[in-house]
């Protein structure tokens, strides 16, 4: 008999709203491989589980994000985007893909917090210099465009 207890990966360690448990919950459930297997319901290692969700919140903050630029009530609005910018901080927490923290630059951005924005512009750039990608990352990466999100990091800082 093993004398430790095997460490258990849970989303209640992870201080998520019950609206991102729900998304997470419906991200994992729809998650397949090419062949139809559910990734979300398979071992995977906690490297994996850990992309997953984090992958999951950058999808819920993407969703949040859309429905601000449609909703034109300042209340609404703000709401919204704080909710995208709380997911994607814990997605970076979960999970650091230097991408999320040009993604959480953007939303800064869209809330009129210019400095913290550009703040987080540099800090994905150091990130994106100093990243070293782990074998599972390409799963979480294959559909975001690095070199255009430096570029236009870049940009902005420049002007």
């Amino acid at each position: 008999m093993w004398p430790f207890k095997k460490k258990e990966f849970t989303l209640d360690q992870l201080g998520l709203t019950a609206e991102e448990k729900r998304e997470v919950g419906d991200f994992f459930s729809s998650y397949t491989t090419p062949d139809g297997r559910y990734i979300g319901r398979e071992a995977q290692s906690i490297a994996v589980l850990s992309g997953l969700v984090a992958c999951a919140l950058w999808n819920f903050a993407e969703e949040k994000i859309t429905a601000a630029d449609f909703d034109y009530q300042a209340i609404h609005r703000e709401a919204l985007i704080d909710k995208a910018i709380n997911a994607v901080r814990k997605a970076y927490s979960i999970n650091p893909l230097p991408i999320y923290l040009y993604d959480l630059a953007n939303y800064l951005e869209l809330n009129g917090k210019t400095l913290a924005a550009d703040q987080t512009l540099e800090a994905f750039l150091q990130a994106q210099a100093e990243y070293e990608p782990q074998p599972h990352d390409e799963i979480f990466l294959h559909n975001r465009d690095i070199e255009a999100a430096l570029a236009d990091a870049k940009q902005k800082l420049s002007g």
